[in-house]
């Protein structure tokens, strides 16, 4: 009998192509079925990175990819991190992490079993070279962060921009991917450490004026004169809150012994203070704080 291994490479990128769109992690676990399999699934990933600057103009309204959403959902959107009942007992206007800024990471369903959490912080994981998005929308080239410091007296905010890697020589302009976005995370500047809230990631979405940004003192994602709402995919906002309240001493955590999440890369991506109009690949065209209309 023939073996699936020994079939054309055409047909397998075909079947492959298949599985990937049908059931995301068998694709990925395919690659241990041989050298040929794991070569083809890498390539494929690869071409998805890619394929955004090719796709770039497209203004279907991104998704992230279902496996990344069903195993990382916490790390998209803090308030996946609590549980039902946590939720109920909230008094806040919004689920803080109460100075548990690792919380999210804790609670990702593979870091609940230690066994499992060894196979997915190996450096090698091909969930780290993953593109955000779902299908062959591409990837990730812009990505601007807000953050949001509340005191009992003043709120401030801050902008900055993510200078992403390159995924290769051959590429220019850099790509998130799900390693990048786990390693900003718990870095020093996207969020404020042991002050965090809450963070989440808003897909399809760029910062239209930033004199406006710093007039208002807090970021409202939904405000069409802020916010670039129909922005191309390839572009994002990570929101980011914190306070002066949050404090890890109550989070009621055993620092001795629970897990604690580390950068897996060299270091985490750099976090660059406001540096003029970012160029846009889909258009051609610069969009600071004076373009207002962005027609």
């Amino acid at each position: 009998m023939a073996q699936l291994q020994y079939f054309p490479t055409e047909i397998l990128i075909q079947i492959l192509q298949h599985v990937r769109h049908v059931d995301f992690r068998a694709f990925l676990f395919s690659q241990a079925t041989s050298r040929l399999f794991r070569s083809i699934v890498q390539d494929m990933i690869t071409s998805v990175q890619q394929s955004s600057f090719s796709s770039a103009h497209r203004q279907e309204k991104p998704c992230l990819q279902p496996f990344l959403q069903r195993r990382f959902a916490p790390l998209f959107n803090t308030t996946n991190a609590f549980t039902a009942e946590e939720r109920a007992k909230n008094v806040y206007y919004y689920l803080s992490l109460e100075g548990d800024c690792t919380l999210p990471f804790r609670r990702l369903p593979w870091a609940q079993d230690e066994a499992e959490r060894k196979i997915y912080l190996r450096p090698e994981a091909s969930w780290r070279r993953l593109p955000l998005l779902a299908g062959d929308g591409g990837a990730i080239t812009q990505l601007e962060i807000v953050k949001n410091y509340t005191t009992q007296t003043s709120d401030t905010v801050e902008y900055l921009q993510v200078e992403l890697p390159s995924p290769s020589s051959s590429t220019t302009m850099g790509q998130l991917t799900m390693g990048t976005f786990y390693d900003l995370l718990l870095g020093e500047q996207a969020t404020y450490g042991w002050e965090t809230g809450s963070w989440e990631l808003h897909l399809g979405t760029r910062l239209r004026n930033i004199d406006l940004l710093f007039e208002y003192e807090c970021y409202v994602y939904n405000d069409p004169e802020l916010v670039d709402l129909n922005a191309p995919p390839h572009c994002a906002v990570l929101h980011v809150l914190g306070g002066s309240g949050c404090d890890q001493e109550f989070a009621g955590v055993d620092w001795e012994t629970c897990w604690k999440p580390k950068v897996l890369g060299q270091k985490p991506p750099r976090c660059l203070p406001w540096q003029g109009p970012l160029k846009h690949i889909d258009e051609g065209t610069e969009v600071g704080d004076d373009d207002v209309d962005d027609e």
